[in-house]
């Protein structure tokens, strides 16, 4: 029920504590955490090992040698073109709500470097992602697609950013589905994000939980060697864990799967 509230996650310390109100209790939140998060703060060789919270991510596409985490990132040396690198966990819920940074080493050349965040994913031929193109112009580029059956892939909306690619300059996506309503968004790191979905669409193709995370893959004419995708500060935010103090009011009580939950003081806008 406490996933309900909704929270800045990319300003998680200063959240808390917070009060919330269910069925005439009120508890106040000590501390939220999504249903996966990584900071990367480990060295693994030729594996990402396990996240902080949401067990151990599973590799696939390219070599176990692609796969490493060191420097407080997770990353996938790219040694081969129009081949997939994924890295994922396993999902709770079909609805998500999923944040990465990335960057890359070089600058794009021949072609473009792709990278980004998938979700409801059971193999690489069936998953919804939001990709994002380092352009040989150094354009950054994103799309919502979707990839089914066979493995065909149906671009679903498209974004052109004003943002301009640098290599080693992270960028931070911003994914989301609920239901059928897939919205995403890309920008900086260390700026804004963005206030609005810079793309949406609606799709009902796949309806599974599966799993989330990283997908990088170069286009068939890039010609970059060995070109690095580094993953940082991932978070899956659906659902979110609430550690709570009971009772505040006096108040105590059972309550079913389901009751209504709400900040106790919520937070107005002035016009």
């Amino acid at each position: 029920a406490a996933a309900a509230i909704a929270k800045m996650r990319d300003d998680a310390a200063n959240d808390v504590p917070l009060d919330v109100t269910v069925g005439g209790e009120i508890w106040t939140g000590t501390a939220i955490t999504g249903a996966g998060e990584d900071a990367c703060g480990r060295t693994e060789s030729d594996s990402w090992g396990s996240a902080d919270i949401g067990g151990a991510w599973t590799n696939a596409g390219g070599a176990a040698t692609d796969y490493d985490v060191a420097s407080g990132v997770g990353t996938h040396t790219m040694t081969s073109v129009s081949v997939s690198r994924r890295s994922s966990i396993t999902a709770i819920t079909a609805d998500f709500d999923l944040y990465v940074s990335v960057a890359s080493s070089a600058l794009a050349t021949g072609d473009s470097q792709t990278v980004g965040l998938m979700a409801r994913a059971i193999d690489l031929s069936n998953l919804y992602l939001a990709r994002v193109d380092f352009t040989t112009a150094q354009a950054v580029t994103l799309t919502i697609r979707k990839r089914t059956g066979a493995g065909t892939e149906t671009v679903l909306a498209t974004y052109a950013s004003t943002l301009t690619h640098a290599a080693d300059t992270f960028f931070r996506i911003r994914f989301q589905g609920v239901g059928a309503a897939l919205r995403a968004k890309v920008w900086a790191v260390g700026g804004l994000e963005p206030g609005v979905w810079q793309a949406t669409a609606t799709d009902n193709s796949l309806t599974y939980a599966g799993s989330v995370g990283t997908r990088s893959i170069l286009g068939a004419s890039n010609t970059n060697v060995n070109p690095v995708m580094s993953y940082d500060d991932f978070q899956s935010d659906t659902p979110q864990t609430f550690t709570v103090t009971r009772s505040v009011n006096g108040v105590t009580k059972s309550h079913a799967a389901g009751a209504d939950v709400r900040l106790t003081n919520p937070m107005i806008f002035p016009l």
